[in-house]
């Protein structure tokens, strides 16, 4: 906009802008020139042709499929409706997954490739033969209930070799199954990651095979630490420094406490409270759900997580927090972190939350007085 300064700025509604600029430009009401520059409210709409297109999603799950595993098994798929609900309303373009915890097995036991597979099922249970879930699957809700009941580990491996079913390792399982070149149909590089951990016993990453002196315990020299998978995921989603936003989350469903270790452990089975995942998810912003409350809430909690991390609209200016107005479909949205939405500084941009989050084809409008001038 051309703006007279020496006859219209001080007439101006935002004199203090104009001033500034003034100040800063040293521009002098002598001055012939005028400057170009904008004081008036900024906007961001985000529509592309009045459609908004939700974000990619990559959900690969993570499943113990240990002894003591069966019940939270068979939970998980009797309530995975909860989960993939959310989705499926605001019509996200995802991928699902499944891995098991001893998908590991393949780094060491070079008889055993197909165990970082994508899973599908069981022998015991029955398989989908569908290893990648997509919107366009014709029973998603029963394809995924054969590919989680992966059935329970033995204590031997393909080979021979001892695998002792209490040696849950997820972290490396989740490694050896995104870098299986087999695997590739379901990674997309352009969607937000989220892996999602279930296991009623704490992970055991490390090197080598189970022995004696190599034992599932935490003392265990050659235990890999969480930060070690946290730099891996970094890594293997682009992410380029600690400052950059995240494209990936972990969330863990596992024993929160001693005392949901001693609930579950009634049935003869003994569990470990699984504190590496718990950090593994507060490293990454992740959601964490016991083994031990409703499967239905935890799973409809770490899909609503999921959906507002992916819920995500980077703004073009900085915006006066206090000025942003949101508008979806028309409707008013307020600031709230619930049912909402909030601003982001350190990246720029406006996050939705809960009910508040945009439908496919929704219109988005974002009004707000910018922070500086537009020179």
């Amino acid at each position: 906009m051309m703006i007279d300064r020496c006859t219209e700025g001080f007439m101006r509604k935002k004199i203090a802008a104009v001033l500034a600029i003034g100040a800063l430009g040293g521009i002098g009401c002598e001055s012939k020139k005028a400057a170009n520059f904008s004081i008036l409210p900024d906007a961001n709409v985000y529509a592309q042709d009045g459609v908004y297109e939700p974000r990619k999603i990559d959900i690969l799950w993570v499943i113990d499929n240990s002894n003591s595993m069966k019940t939270s098994q068979e939970n998980l798929a009797n309530n995975f409706q909860s989960f993939i609900e959310k989705f499926q309303s605001l019509k996200f373009d995802y991928h699902i997954a499944v891995a098991a915890t001893d998908s590991w097995r393949t780094l060491y036991d070079p008889k055993s490739p197909n165990h970082s597979l994508l899973r599908d099922g069981d022998d015991s249970t029955a398989h989908s033969g569908q290893f990648v879930i997509d919107k366009n699957t014709v029973d998603i809700v029963g394809t995924f209930i054969k590919n989680a009941e992966l059935g329970v580990l033995g204590t031997k491996g393909s080979a021979g070799t001892y695998i002792p079913a209490g040696d849950e390792r997820a972290f490396s399982s989740m490694k050896a199954t995104l870098e299986n070149p087999a695997n590739s149909a379901f990674r997309r590089q352009d969607a937000y990651l989220a892996i999602i951990i279930v296991s009623d016993e704490d992970d055991f990453s490390r090197e080598g095979l189970y022995s004696s002196t190599n034992p599932s315990t935490y003392d265990n020299p050659k235990l890999e630490s969480v930060q070690s998978y946290v730099d891996f995921l970094n890594s293997y989603t682009g992410r380029t420094s600690p400052d950059a936003p995240s494209n990936y989350s972990v969330s863990t469903i596992t024993v929160e406490d001693d005392i949901c270790r001693d609930t579950l452990d009634s049935d003869g089975f003994a569990r470990y409270p699984g504190a590496r995942y718990m950090q593994f998810a507060n490293a990454t912003g992740g959601h964490i759900g016991s083994l031990c409350t409703p499967f239905n809430d935890t799973l409809a909690s770490i899909s609503d997580s999921i959906v507002n991390y992916t819920s995500v609209f980077p703004l073009t200016r900085v915006p006066i927090v206090e000025t942003i107005k949101i508008h979806i479909n028309g409707i008013l949205i307020p600031n709230n972190d619930t049912n909402g939405w909030t601003y982001r500084a350190s990246d720029n941009s406006i996050w939705f939350h809960g009910d508040s989050t945009p439908p496919s084809g929704a219109s988005i409008r974002i009004d707000f007085d910018p922070v500086g001038i537009k020179m």
